[in-house]
């Protein structure tokens, strides 16, 4: 999101479950969140807000395309420039976009509507040219047994095993990664910074089966961190990752193409399978 950019949760603790698929759920909000943060050219403020929904007669006066039932409500505010009443009816056709040439494609905001209309859910926009924009998703509220029912009919989830060293120096992805590996199974270590990777892998004196770093950090990147680890522990396997897309990462000579890489943002699912296919190939380390 930048720096320069507030973000701002409040999410009621005790709030509905939906029937939907966590992985476009993630994509949902990562749109939404990078449309807001284009519209904030000079930073500002995004809120996420959760909340239940019931929709009666009264709320669809003013809301038509509704029907009566309960909903789970995901808000998404910036302060950023807005958008006037000629844009709004444009918003979610594929390919529309008010953005220069070369910074949007102009889908996502139509992959997110294509998402919630496939989970049988509502979308609306409030917003004025230079006072923001409110996007606001409802989904159907579903009750606990219906949840109960469709977890005991999901198929079982692989189970990790192994020691994995994490170096992420942003706290909220670093933790995301942790209890994600952690709840596979995975032993995990974690560090924030290419110096702190070090000492901790020369203090622990068990097998470090995997490093999964940024490659971008402070002090020294993820490549230089991978050459100086390796010194000591040959046979880890590593998988990088980053922000920027795999091409960029290739055409700039960052690594070599057939180093694992995993580009952010990554659902748990991603993850996971990432892992174990890095984990799994009989390169080490030392390609990077």
């Amino acid at each position: 999101m930048g720096e320069d950019i507030e973000l701002i949760a409040e999410l009621t603790p005790s709030v509905g479950q939906v029937m939907a698929d966590p992985g476009q759920l993630h994509q949902i909000l990562m749109n939404l969140l990078v449309n807001a943060r284009d519209a904030m050219p000079r930073g500002g403020k995004v809120v996420i807000k959760t909340i239940d929904i019931d929709v009666d007669a009264d709320f669809i006066q003013s809301h038509p395309d509704f029907k009566t039932g309960s909903y789970v409500c995901l808000e998404v505010t910036d302060t950023g420039t807005g958008m006037s009443d000629e844009v709004k009816p444009h918003l979610f056709e594929p390919f529309y976009t008010t953005k220069e040439p070369g910074k949007g494609t102009g889908l996502g905001l139509a992959t997110v509507y294509s998402i919630v209309q496939q989970s049988a859910g509502r979308i609306e926009v409030t917003s004025k040219l230079g006072e923001g924009a409110t996007f606001r998703i409802y989904l159907p509220r579903v009750n606990t047994e219906q949840v109960v029912q469709s977890a005991g009919n999901a198929p079982t989830t692989a189970c990790g095993s192994g020691t994995v060293l994490i170096v992420e120096d942003e706290d909220a992805v670093r933790r995301y990664i942790c209890a994600v590996l952690e709840e596979g199974g995975y032993c995990v270590l974690q560090a924030a910074t290419g110096s702190d990777a070090l000492a901790l892998s020369q203090h622990f004196q068990g097998t470090i089966d995997l490093v999964l770093t940024d490659l971008v950090l402070p002090q020294m990147n993820g490549r230089e961190l991978v050459q100086k680890l390796t010194m000591a522990r040959p046979f880890m396997k590593v998988l990088f990752m980053s922000g920027y897309t795999e091409e960029i990462i290739g055409s700039r000579g960052i690594i070599s193409k057939d180093v694992a890489y995993l580009p952010k943002p990554f659902s748990p699912e991603e993850l996971t399978a990432k892992l174990r296919e890095a984990l799994e190939n009989s390169a080490t380390a030392q390609g990077a």
